[in-house]
């Protein structure tokens, strides 16, 4: 997901600010290019838990 976001991004001129946290409450997608949309768009959970 990161690498295709980031590859849209890149093809689109605006560089490949996409990046993944990894953390005890899960994976979250972290894409700041979804600004406008609001922080939920920003911070998109994959999992609510630790893999």
């Amino acid at each position: 997901m990161v690498r295709d976001l980031n590859f849209k991004y890149l093809n689109e001129g605006n560089g490949a600010p996409v990046t993944a946290r990894f953390g005890p409450d899960g994976i979250t997608i972290v894409d700041p290019m979804r600004a406008a949309e609001g922080p939920e768009k920003v911070f998109e959970k994959l999992y609510d838990r630790a893999v």
